[in-house]
């Protein structure tokens, strides 16, 4: 009978189903229960990889998201584990398996789970919002009852954390000091009302709490009724005049109905707005006011896209985004469809109608693609801030960006955003993804440096997480061997991060003397980016992989005062030691020794070393070079190292050498008062004083060369008062009334002789007048055609006429002042220096223009010229002014001359044009010329310029012309008799 019983049971047990009743069967399943199901045996592997069970749970989780039209082959397993794994993938399982019965509004299944209060708050109201979100009414109800259960009686398990919420509230009550017990209780059950959406119990208290924020969360009604997906009571509450959610713009409200995750929740938002501005036109009064501050709060409404990818709302981001690219792909589409249209076009007279919409189509699609690219760079940033994995897959999967593509203005990428954010798992996945792990590093290296400069405790925990980050990143580099980017060396210098450096340079870093964009070497940016008194390591890694050490390095080494690195340069195989220190010039453009403190560290170790005379030769050879600094170095070689005096005659040699006219002249004329000194050597107040006679010997000379009688008074030099020697010596106004004697009286013995030159110069040419064999031979070599030369006085004419357009081509080009200064140091230093910039072609062009109209003396307008000096020496004067003349009738048009800065405007008078040609060429109607005296300022020094302007005055009043002849006006005060400063040009 047994053995009958169990045949019978094997029997009942082999019964063989349908396969589609048992797959109706396993649609009642739960997820984790239908996964599972596949490993039973091949049967129900096939089984459960049905579409229609996953169908079932899509339907049953996700009906929002299921798409408009569904293809054949819709994979609907993939898409339900794909929005799954969005929503639920963090949670535990049993919170998946109550996730499970409220999908399935299973409320006897929910009971059994016993729930608690503590349950609902957890994990950010996720059942809570699951409800609400598949509008399971009765749930809520369920939820809203477990609520009121604990504030009525708590249970044992429940006391603490009420006690908590209420311990809170009170804290609340003692620091806003207005509330009292009865509006905490009436708080707590409102909020969990809009939670649950009970509405009998929402309106009993509005709008007394419309606008009260929640005391845990901070939020209000308005915004939990939004996060929470209840539209019809969210439209209830914005139809409140006072609601502050609108007189907000909404933008609180936006990151709230982003975060629920319900595209209906936008419409809905969307569709109120609407309703509201179609009510603007049909109603008047307080309504009306109230519809247009609606619309009128919604005129700026963020970007939900960005929102989206920053919250990591998959079920928001992917339909936004897919509407816009939508946008792009039609736009692209039309523009295609336009040019084709074109293209195919036969009859000429469509093809202007075919350009025009084909330009259209361009516009708009430029338009709508610059859209696309700045909405999904901006939310790409914004994702990868926040770490949203999913979000970022998506976008890369549908390639709209590239994994390397620079998202903001900071060349920041997906890459370095994670890494900076300290989000371990995204960037493990973007190296996944072949992400260039360089640009993340240089990135990364500033943002833990800023992290240690603040140096707060709590920052701890993201200090480790960076460095894990750092690691991961620096593995990828050394794994990948690719060649390292000078900027990735350049940014760990300039961090100071050596144990990175040290990985690095055993890789393909290439040339390590390679000058980054800021035209420094990596050796000089660590000696630079160095505090004082401070040795970095980089320093001795990048010297020990082969830096080089110039003139530029040695400076800076200097200036941080790093002796141990002087030390090893100076004492390093190869290294020119002696050029080093005596080419090291400092930004006063002083030997760098000189700017050291005596018997200093640093000066002890750089003096035996040092070559003054050499360091002299040096200055010379540089642009514009200047005697107040030579001596300046004589100075500090004879009396503050107290060494033997520099050889002065080598020096004048190499300045006559190198065509320092002005130079040159002083040094002779120093040498000449020298040797009448009664003592020797000279002390330094006898050696200041011959340098003040000399200066004032040389400026009489040239001032005397050009003038005919003394200025009206005479200052000591700025080269004279910038003198090393002159400050430390000159302590009271005696001693600087007798330099000041001594610096007059050699000025006029200057003058003398430069008076005594001038006239044995006109004497000279008036003597040597042009032999008539030189003058036939000129005449045979002259081209066929040409009109030949009337006599000597016309053809040295033309001959001083040739050597003016000569220099006047020479200076073409000129450079501003200040740019010349800068050139100047740059120079000192090695580096280099800008092009000087084109004279304007449109003014060459004129004044050839005028030439052409006036091309004898006199023209029929009068002429204004402006002189200059053109004996200065131009190794000295760093702004040398070109000679200009212009016609007035360019005045009368108010355009002024040349660069010089002095706008003239001149007024013809038409009468005197017809007499001007017979009283200008007779002898004794010399023209007068009268000289003003102007002031510049370059760059903050003050430049005295003479300008003198020809002019032919009337015949009627050539009688009264004053003579400007010393003889015939030896009392007349002369405007030219004032001293021109030339060194108030230097630096």
């Amino acid at each position: 009978m047994r053995e009958k019983d169990e045949n019978r049971l094997d029997s009942e047990l082999t019964i063989e189903l349908p396969e589609e009743i048992w797959v109706a069967i396993l649609a009642y399943l739960d997820p984790q229960s239908l996964i599972r199901a596949q490993f039973v045996d091949r049967k129900f592997s096939y089984l459960a990889n049905e579409n229609y069970p996953w169908k079932v749970l899509f339907r049953t989780y996700f009906p929002e998201e299921i798409p408009h039209s569904v293809p054949i082959e819709f994979n609907w397993k993939e898409a339900f584990i794909t929005s799954y794994l969005e929503h639920y993938s963090d949670y535990p399982s049993e919170i998946k398996r109550i996730i499970f019965f409220i999908a399935t509004g299973n409320l006897d299944q929910l009971r059994e789970t016993n729930l608690t209060f503590n349950n609902l708050k957890e994990n950010d109201f996720i059942l809570v919002k699951t409800a609400a979100r598949l509008g399971r009414q009765d749930i809520l109800d369920y939820f809203y009852h477990l609520s009121e259960t604990v504030r009525t009686v708590p249970s044992n398990e429940q006391e603490q954390d009420s006690q908590s919420i209420d311990q809170r509230l009170n804290n609340l009550v003692k620091e806003v000091g207005q509330q009292t017990d009865w509006w905490v209780a009436l708080m707590i059950p409102f909020y969990w009302a809009v939670r649950c959406n009970q509405r009998d119990k929402i309106i009993l208290n509005l709008p007394t709490l419309l606008n009260s924020p929640e005391v845990i969360t901070g939020k209000t009604a308005t915004l939990l009724a939004a996060e929470f997906g209840h539209l019809a009571l969210l439209n209830d509450l914005l139809d409140y005049p006072e609601n502050s959610a609108i007189t907000e713009g909404y933008n609180q409200l936006s990151v709230a109905l982003t975060k629920s995750g319900q595209m209906r929740m936008l419409h809905g938002l969307d569709n109120f707005i609407a309703h509201h501005r179609e009510k603007t036109s049909r109603v008047l009064g307080a309504e009306k006011e109230h519809s247009a501050k609606i619309v009128e709060a919604a005129k700026n409404l963020p970007c939900r896209i960005t929102l989206a990818a920053r919250h990591g709302v998959f079920s928001v981001f992917k339909p936004q985004v897919h509407a816009l690219y939508q946008k792009l792909i039609q736009a692209e589409q039309t523009l295609v469809a336009a040019q084709q249209t074109r293209a195919s076009l036969e009859e000429p007279d469509h093809a202007d109608e075919a350009l025009k919409k084909e330009i259209e189509a361009t516009e708009a699609y430029e338009q709508i693609k610059k859209e696309f690219n700045s909405i999904i760079k901006t939310a790409m940033h914004a994702a990868a801030e926040q770490g949203q994995k999913n979000i970022i897959k998506y976008a890369l999967e549908k390639q709209f960006i590239d994994i390397d593509d620079e998202l903001q203005t900071d060349k920041s990428t997906l890459l370095s955003t994670a890494a900076t954010s300290h989000h371990p798992k995204l960037v493990e996945f973007l190296l996944t993804q072949k992400a260039n792990p360089q640009p993340a590093m240089s990135a990364l290296c500033y943002a833990v440096r800023d992290l240690k400069d603040e140096r707060r405790p709590q920052d701890q925990a993201v200090f480790t997480s960076l460095s894990q980050v750092g690691e991961m990143l620096m593995r990828a580099i050394e794994e990948r061997k690719e060649p390292i980017d000078l900027l990735l060396l350049r940014d760990i210098v300039v961090t100071k991060e050596s144990t990175l450096l040290e990985r690095l340079l055993v890789l393909d870093v290439g040339d390590i003397n390679r000058l980054c964009f800021t035209g420094l070497t990596l050796l000089e940016t660590a000696i630079r980016e160095n505090p004082d008194f401070w040795r970095d390591s980089c320093i001795t890694l990048l010297l020990n992989s082969g830096a080089k050490v110039n003139g530029r390095i040695f400076k800076v080494a200097i200036q941080k005062k790093d002796t141990k690195l002087i030390h090893e340069i100076l004492s390093k195989p190869g290294v020119n030691a002696h050029e080093l220190v005596n080419t090291a010039f400092g930004y006063d453009r002083m030997p760098i020794i000189c700017s050291l403190p005596v018997n200093s560290v640093m000066h002890n170790l750089l003096l035996p070393y040092v070559d003054l005379q050499e360091s002299i030769f040096e200055m010379m050879s540089k642009r514009r070079p200047y005697l107040g600094l030579i001596r300046d170095v004589l100075h500090y070689n004879d009396y503050i190292l107290c060494r033997p005096p520099l050889d002065i005659k080598k020096i004048l040699d190499f300045a006559k050498e190198s065509k320092l006219t002005r130079i040159t002249k002083q040094l002779e004329i120093e040498v000449e008062l020298e040797k009448n000194l009664k003592t020797s050597p000279a002390t330094a107040a006898e050696k200041l004083e011959l340098q003040v006679k000399a200066t004032g010997l040389a400026k009489g000379i040239a001032f005397g060369l050009k003038n005919e009688s003394l200025p009206k008074r005479t200052d000591l030099p700025e080269d004279l008062r910038s003198l090393k020697a002159y400050i430390q010596l000159v302590t009271d106004r005696k001693i600087r009334s007798h330099l000041k004697a001594i610096y007059d009286c050699a000025y006029k013995e200057g003058f003398a002789r430069g008076r005594q030159k001038s006239h044995e110069r006109e004497v000279a040419e008036k003597d040597s007048p042009l032999p008539r064999a030189e003058e036939s031979s000129l005449e045979k070599e002259m081209q066929i055609g040409k009109r030949k030369f009337n006599n000597h006085a016309e053809e040295r004419g033309q001959a001083e006429k040739r050597k003016l357009s000569t220099t006047k081509r020479t200076r073409l080009f000129f450079s501003p002042p200040h740019e010349q200064r800068e050139d100047a140091l740059k120079a000192d230093e090695g580096l280099p220096v800008r092009e000087p910039y084109p004279m304007i072609e449109e003014q060459e062009r004129s004044r050839a223009t005028e030439q052409q109209r006036f091309p004898t003396w006199p023209p029929v307008s009068f002429e204004a010229t402006t002189t200059h000096p053109t004996n200065q020496d131009s190794s000295e004067v760093i702004n040398p002014i070109p000679d200009v003349t212009e016609t007035a009738s360019q005045y009368a048009e108010n355009r002024s001359f040349a660069n010089t800065g002095y706008p003239l405007r001149f007024f013809p008078l038409a009468e005197a044009a017809a007499a001007q040609f017979a009283f200008t060429n007779a002898p004794e109607n010399t023209p007068e010329r009268m000289e003003t005296s102007a002031t510049t300022h370059h760059s903050g020094h003050q430049a005295s310029t003479r300008h003198s302007f020809n002019f032919n005055p009337l015949p009627e009043a050539a009688s009264q012309l004053p003579s400007t002849h010393p003889s015939t006006s030896e009392g007349a005060e002369n405007p030219q008799e004032k001293d021109f400063d030339t060194n108030r040009f230097f630096i």
